[in-house]
């Protein structure tokens, strides 16, 4: 196997190529030149975040997220919505809700008439948390 060659274990080990049918890795394709400033914009998205909330993966970013928007458009976010909005399993996403509820970055609350209906909102140190994120990753878009 030839270095740098991507290969998918999951498949024997076979190159990418080979389980498109093509003996050679075909070297004649190209980026669009275009995309590269937007790609590279998204890479350094990435870095930053991973920067500033990389110990939460991608399912725990988006709940927070989530609740951040709601918060921001003034609406309350029930628990199982929270847990939707992740790309998670929904007993994984809970988990993930009570997890970040122990460390203090969310907080549950029965409000409203239906006291059996569970809401989130960010703590202190969840906004801060969310609003530095997004300060920086609007800091670099601005860079450009």
């Amino acid at each position: 196997m030839e270095e740098g060659v991507l290969t998918d274990p999951r498949r024997g080990g076979k190159t990418l190529d080979e389980r498109a049918g093509h003996g050679e890795p075909d070297l004649s394709a190209r980026p669009d030149l275009r995309l590269l400033p937007l790609a590279r914009l998204i890479g350094r998205e990435i870095r930053l975040r991973r920067e500033t909330v990389g110990f939460l993966d991608e399912a725990r970013w988006t709940i927070l997220l989530d609740i951040f928007l709601a918060t921001a458009e003034g609406r309350a976010i029930p628990f199982m919505s929270a847990a939707h909005a992740s790309s998670a399993p929904v007993s994984t996403a809970q988990r993930y809700i009570h997890d970040m509820i122990e460390t203090g970055l969310i907080v549950q609350d029965k409000s409203g008439a239906d006291q059996r209906i569970v809401h989130v909102r960010l703590t202190e140190r969840g906004m801060d948390l969310v609003n530095g994120a997004l300060a920086g990753m609007m800091a670099l878009r601005a860079r450009g």
